[in-house]
C-alpha cells in the first residue's frame, strides 16, 4: 500500500515521527484489504496541529471506491491511532459491501449458467442420450466443485477418514449420475442449482453415515453406468472473475486476528473449516451458502426443509461463534 503523509504545523520532526508511527499501525488496516494488490491501494494522510490537539485525516483509494478516516488526539501519535481505528472500521464496511455484492453476483452468474442448460438437459434426457446429458451438465456442475471440496474437507475434520479420502471428482461424478437417474423426478419450479446442491449434500451425507438435511426428491434409484472422470479443474469457475469471487478466508472477522496470526490465506481457510466442523451440518451449510454463495435465507430454508427463523438464527450464531473464537486467537497472538 503506497502511503503519502503530509504535516501542517508542528515541529520539524513531526513527519518522521508520523511515518514511524504509521509503519506500526498500517498492517491492521492492510489486513482488511489483504486480497487487493498493493498497487491498487493508495493512502493519503494529512496531519495538522491545532491549538488544542492534533487532527488526522486519511483518504484511502481502493478498487471501485474510497475509504475515509479521521482521528484526533492530544499527540500526533494518538491522533494516528484514532485514524487507524477509523480507517479500519470504514475499510471493513467497504469490504463487507464488496463481499456481499460479489456473492450476489456469483449467485446470479452461476444460476444463469445452470438454468441456461436446463432445456438441453431435458431434451437429451428425453432422448435417452446419456453422453450428451453428461457433456452438458459436467461443466455446469463443476461450478459446485468448491462447495464439494469444503464438504469433503469437513468430513475429514468430523472424523470420517474414508469419506475425506474420497476424491472430489468421484463425489461430483456421483451427483452427475443421480441427476441423470432422477431428472424426470426433479420438482417443478426448483432451481437447478438448489436441486444439485441437495444431491451433493445427499452424496456426502451417505458417505459419512448420517443425513441431517432432507433431499428435495425421492430416494435414489440404482445407476446403470458411471460417467467418465475427467473434471477440468481449470474450468471449475470459468465464468467467475477471480477477484470477484468471495473467498473462504474472508469469513474470518478482521477485528479478531492480527496480521501475524496467519502464515497465508490457506491457514485462514483451514481455520474456518475446522471450526465449522464442530457445528451441525445444517447450521454450517446454511452459513456457508449465505455468506459465501449469496443464498437468501428463505432459499436455504427451502433447501433444508426448515423454518426461515431457524436458518437465520443459525447464520447469526455461527457468525458470532467465529468472531468469538477468532477473538480468542487474536488475544493469544497479542500476548505471545
Amino acid at each position: 500500500m503506497r502511503t503519502t503523509i503530509t504535516v501542517k504545523g508542528g515541529p520539524a520532526a513531526a513527519k518522521a515521527r508520523a511515518e514511524r508511527r504509521w509503519e506500526a499501525l498500517e498492517p491492521r488496516v492492510r489486513r482488511v484489504l489483504r486480497r487487493f494488490p498493493e498497487d491498487t491501494l493508495h493512502l493519503r494522510i494529512r496531519l495538522e496541529q491545532t491549538p488544542e490537539d492534533w487532527a488526522a485525516r486519511g483518504v484511502l483509494s481502493v478498487p471501485h471506491g474510497t475509504v475515509v478516516g479521521r482521528g484526533r488526539g492530544e499527540t500526533l501519535e494518538t491522533a494516528l491511532d484514532a485514524l487507524a481505528d477509523s480507517l479500519f472500521r470504514d475499510a471493513r464496511r467497504y469490504k463487507e459491501r464488496r463481499h456481499a455484492d460479489a456473492a450476489a453476483g456469483r449467485k446470479r452468474r452461476l444460476r444463469r449458467t445452470l438454468e441456461s442448460s436446463v432445456e438441453h438437459l431435458g431434451a437429451f434426457r428425453g432422448e435417452d442420450d446419456r453422453e450428451a446429458f453428461f457433456d452438458v451438465l459436467r461443466p455446469a456442475l463443476a461450478a459446485l466443485r468448491e462447495r464439494a471440496e469444503h464438504e469433503v474437507r469437513i468430513a475429514a475434520l468430523e472424523g470420517h477418514p474414508g469419506e475425506s479420502s474420497r476424491p472430489v471428482d468421484e463425489v461430483l461424478d456421483e451427483v452427475l449420475v443421480r441427476a441423470w437417474d432422477r431428472w424426470e423426478e426433479r420438482p417443478d419450479g426448483v432451481p437447478l442449482e438448489r436441486w444439485l446442491t441437495a444431491l451433493l449434500h445427499e452424496v456426502v451425507d451417505e458417505g459419512t453415515g448420517g443425513v441431517e438435511t432432507e433431499s428435495l426428491d425421492a430416494p435414489a434409484g440404482s445407476a446403470d453406468g458411471r460417467p467418465r472422470t475427467d473434471w477440468d479443474a481449470e474450468r471449475a469457475l470459468w465464468f467467475l472473475p477471480g477477484d470477484e469471487s468471495p473467498a473462504l478466508e474472508d469469513l474470518i472477522p478482521d477485528a479478531a486476528a492480527p496480521p501475524t496470526a496467519w502464515a497465508e490465506a490457506a491457514d485462514e481457510a483451514e481455520w474456518i473449516l475446522e471450526h465449522l466442523a464442530d457445528l451441525p451440518r445444517a447450521q454450517r451449510r446454511a452459513y456457508l451458502l449465505h455468506a459465501l454463495e449469496g443464498w437468501d435465507v428463505d432459499e436455504i430454508a427451502l433447501l433444508q426443509g426448515r423454518d426461515v427463523e431457524a436458518v437465520q438464527r443459525d447464520i447469526e450464531s455461527t457468525r458470532e461463534l467465529l468472531a468469538e473464537r477468532a477473538g480468542g486467537l487474536a488475544h493469544r497472538g497479542e500476548n505471545a
